[in-house]
Order: C-alpha cells, then structure tokens, then sequence
C-alpha cells in the first residue's frame, strides 16, 4: 500500500530518520498536522524510503520510529493508539485536568456543580424561570387579533381603493404602508400567543414531574426513620410481651423482615436463652 496520489507540495517530508540500531529501515515523516493520505483516506505519517509503504510513525520509548505497516484508520498501529480507548473510556485515565476529551473549563465546572447539587432532580428552579418568562410576555401581550383587527384591515383596504380611484398615488401609498403595520400587529400577536402556550405547556411538563417527584420522596423512609420506627417497635415489644423467649421470637422475625436494619441497641434481638 502506497500514499495516494498525486502528492502537493505539502507531502514532502519533514525529517528522514536513518537507519540505525533501533530503526530497520530508513523513514520518511511527515508533517502530524497535515499528513498525506492514502488510497484509503488513511493519514500517513511515515513512509519507508525503499518502497514508499505507510508504516504507523509513532515515536517508540526506547529510540527510533515503529516501522508497523498494519495501521488503523487513524494511522496508527494497535501498540500506538489504533484501538485503543480514548479519553474516560481509557484504563489510563486520571483527572482528564488537560485532556482534550474534556469539555471547556467552564462548562466542566457546571457540569460539577451540576452534578454536586442535592436538588438536581427538583423542578422548582425550572417552575419558577418558565413562570417569570410567562409573567414577562403577559406584560408586554398585545391584544386586538380578533375581529377588531380585521375590521381595522377592511377599513384601511377601503381607503386604499377609494384613494386609487381619486387618482392619489400618494396618499394610497400612505395607506398601504399603514395596512402593512396593521398586518404586522396581528403577526406579532400570533406569535406571542404560540410562545405563551409553549411556556404553559412546558410549565405543566415540569409541575407533573415535580408533583411525581415529591409524591415519590414522601413514600420513602429515610434511613433516621427507619431506625427510630424498628427501635420504637423493639421497645414496645420489651414492654407488652413479658415472655423472654417470645420476645426473642418476634424480634428475630421482624429482623428477618428488616434485613436486621437498625435493629441496633434496645430492638436487638436478644441471643436464644441458654438450656
């Protein structure tokens, strides 16, 4: 396999790497930013002086260049990042603090935040921006898209032709210009109205899901209450059920049921009496 062709000038390359200890044959590099390709619209980053072949280029750790000619569609063999996972996905990963595969700072710095926040799921920041953009387009609502404006339309298109007939090209010209604002009132209107229920349909979206979202939230147990409940029960237990052993039964039982969770102190359940 050979670089396609023809070649520009900017295929020449930029350093010729000798043959050597670590370097079998002599090579031909090429500029990394704009490499030339080949027949298959690979990159080329090096070549072979004898035969012009690809090989992948890659600076290897112990000197000299790989001379691979198995090269991936990015140009690279599979020891120099043919493969291999790039950015999170890759075993090497760390902190991604200078990795291209990050996003801008700034946008990574929300995304933390973002992703740090406790009430990530709530809605209410959401309800309250889509209310106040309500509350601003109310404000600034344009009436009159009904049949006063389009008696408004008939009586300026009258005067047009009244003025036409009178021979007025100046005047018509007026007219026809004020019939034109008029027709841009009832535009602005409709889109203000298309906008309005957009925003109450996008509030309706949110207030469900908020709704949902703390109905959810009300039916859990935090983990305080949990124990508090199973401890409360264990004393009651203690004090109405004067049998030792069956308190140990019940206690065991309701452990079972728990998964033992907070079954912790007075609600333990006590060892099986010694016979």
């Amino acid at each position: 396999m050979s670089i396609a062709q023809p070649h520009d000038q900017n295929d020449s390359p930029v350093e010729v790497v000798p043959e050597g200890p670590n370097q079998k044959h002599e090579l031909l590099l090429f500029d990394k930013k704009r490499p030339p390709r080949d027949e298959e619209n690979r990159p080329v980053f090096a070549v072979r002086s004898e035969d012009k072949v690809p090989v992948c280029g890659s600076k290897k750790s112990g000197g000299g260049y790989c001379e691979q000619t198995a090269r991936y569609q990015n140009g690279r063999c599979r020891n120099h990042g043919g493969p291999s996972p790039k950015g999170p996905a890759s075993p090497q990963w760390r902190t991604g603090v200078r990795s291209k595969y990050m996003p801008p700072p700034k946008l990574l710095l929300r995304y933390q935040a973002a992703l740090n926040d406790p009430e990530l799921n709530h809605h209410r920041d959401s309800i309250a921006m889509v209310d106040s953009l309500i509350g601003e387009l109310l404000e600034d609502y344009e009436a009159g898209a009904g049949p006063g404006l389009w008696k408004q339309v008939q009586t300026v298109y009258g005067k047009i032709q009244v003025a036409e007939r009178a021979g007025d090209t100046k005047k018509a010209r007026e007219l026809f210009e004020e019939l034109g604002y008029v027709i841009e009132q009832g535009q602005r209107h409709s889109n203000q109205s298309e906008r309005l229920l957009r925003l109450l349909a996008e509030r309706r979206k949110h207030a469900d899901s908020e709704t949902r979202r703390k109905l959810s939230e009300s039916m859990v147990y935090t983990v305080e209450e949990a124990y508090a409940f199973y401890t409360a029960m264990g004393l009651a237990i203690r004090k109405h059920v004067s049998s030792e052993a069956e308190q140990h039964a019940i206690l065991n039982e309701i452990a079972a049921i728990a998964g033992d969770a907070g079954a912790t102190g007075e609600n333990r359940p006590a060892p099986p009496p010694r016979r």
